[in-house]
């Protein structure tokens, strides 16, 4: 009797079908960058200054911080420019900074297309020993005199730039010695105090910046009663308001 060979044959045909209804591999989806979009631009903007601490009197190189600065910007301090500007990139200027007087000042970059950024109190300067010598000094004047000496003169020219260069006030007191009625010594007072106003505004410091104001007999410099004394007392003082 042969025997039965159905079943072999159903499962030779069986297996590719089963084979045939494997669901193949999905491939991995490609990601592509969207094409046409703009970066966003960088704003102009000032993050600091380097050295953010100078002398007053004294010109200096400084590093001035920040993003999108421009070929061709220029850079102010407060109502100042600088005597030089150099771009190096995008984020940093090297700046030529001239004499400041002492304050603490704005610091604005313009970019060539009118684009402004201020770093507001971006830089302090301090007052030196060259700005020392203006805060307070005396010139001295003859027995009942109100016109300037040759010597005042001299002095006077020689502080000039460092008043020009301040940016605060000028107070001129003008005093005389004991002799004299008080009324007499109160206007001899403020004609040398004047006196020392109209050379100063002549050596090209603003006339709206002195006060000049008169002491007669009231603050001697000197407390004695002879000539010494009194020519010491014969002055006016020269003084930067704090």
């Amino acid at each position: 009797m042969r025997p039965l060979r159905a079943p072999l044959v159903l499962a030779i045909l069986v297996v590719p079908l089963l084979g045939s209804r494997c669901t193949p591999t999905a491939e991995e989806p490609q990601v592509r960058e969207p094409s046409g979009v703009t970066p966003p631009e960088v704003a102009l903007q000032i993050l600091s200054v380097e050295p953010s601490r100078a002398l007053a009197g004294q010109p200096f190189e400084a590093t001035v911080y920040g993003s999108a600065f421009r070929a061709g910007a220029s850079v102010r301090l407060q109502d100042r420019d600088a005597d030089r500007v150099a771009w190096v990139d995008e984020n940093s200027l090297q700046v030529q900074v001239p004499a400041l007087a002492e304050g603490v000042y704005d610091v604005a970059v313009v970019n060539p297309d009118g684009e402004r950024a201020v770093l507001r109190r971006g830089l302090s300067v301090a007052a030196s020993d060259a700005t020392q010598v203006c805060r307070s000094f005396t010139v001295w004047f003859d027995f009942d005199a109100s016109e300037v000496r040759p010597d005042a003169l001299s002095t006077l020219a020689d502080r000039a730039a460092c008043l020009q260069g301040s940016r605060v006030g000028i107070r001129v007191e003008g005093h005389c010695d004991e002799r004299g009625t008080t009324e007499y010594n109160l206007a001899l007072g403020e004609r040398r105090a004047h006196a020392v106003r109209r050379a100063l505004v002549g050596f090209g410091v603003a006339p709206g910046r002195i006060e000049a104001v008169s002491y007669g007999e009231e603050r001697p410099l000197a407390t004695g009663h002879d000539a010494d004394a009194w020519s010491r007392n014969r002055r006016a003082e020269i003084r930067l308001e704090d």
